[in-house]
């Protein structure tokens, strides 16, 4: 989740997607009203008048059309829009979410992206994604190439036959430990589908977890390259 612009404050690189939704939560006993001024896989911004110190925790509404999605979240940065009228000023505040969110959440996001997103996440990009193959008992070395929503194209030594199922264990931007997906080897140089020296996967039983982690990789790799020309 992008923060404000002073440097002091840690910022992720994932994309934020722009809205205008009611949100409340409960501080003291009264309720508190506020809105969504953007939104991504991992959090939100709110804008208000009333400022809470990073680590508040709370579980906050936002309001959609479809009704209210609940969340719980965490702030993690604040700071004050109008400094000429302290009392009446307003806020924002980055709001990281706390656990899995719920599908509704993860559906409304995908809603906000930029035009033609949607159809662009089974297309490949060119990367290059350090990796390792669990592959019968063993774990292998190996790089990825280009990636897309559904499969990688992998670089290694030892390439495996089309048809087994493997576990790739990647390393994505943002998170400090390695995420592990299923994948099934769709060609392979045995069967002539692909050249010597690597082989094409299918990714497999996607969690939602998993799926937010790799869009937002995705979406990364897509803005990298768009800049690239």
């Amino acid at each position: 989740m992008v923060g404000p612009s002073d440097s002091s404050v840690t910022q992720t690189p994932f994309e934020l997607f722009d809205c205008t939704l009611p949100i409340r939560w409960v501080f003291d006993g009264s309720g508190e009203l506020g809105y969504a001024t953007n939104i991504s896989f991992n959090g939100f911004c709110i804008r208000t008048r009333q400022i809470h110190e990073p680590g508040f925790t709370q579980r906050f509404m936002i309001t959609t059309e479809a009704g209210e999605i609940a969340l719980m979240g965490r702030v993690a940065w604040t700071r004050q829009l109008q400094v000429e009228s302290h009392i009446n000023a307003w806020h924002e505040m980055g709001v990281e979410l706390i656990g899995e969110p719920p599908s509704r959440y993860l559906d409304l996001v995908r809603s906000l992206a930029h035009p033609g997103w949607d159809r662009r996440v089974h297309q490949r990009f060119a990367a290059k994604l350090a990796l390792k193959v669990r592959r019968a008992g063993q774990v292998l070395e190996a790089q990825a190439v280009d990636v897309s929503r559904t499969g990688l194209y992998i670089e290694s030594d030892v390439v495996p036959e089309t048809g087994e199922q493997l576990g790739l264990l990647l390393r994505l931007p943002g998170n400090v430990q390695p995420v592990e997906f299923s994948a099934r080897v769709v060609r392979s140089p045995s069967a002539g589908s692909c050249p010597a020296g690597g082989f094409a996967v299918q990714l497999l039983d996607f969690s939602e977890r998993e799926e937010r982690m790799f869009l937002n990789y995705l979406k990364i790799v897509h803005e990298i390259n768009s800049l690239g020309g």
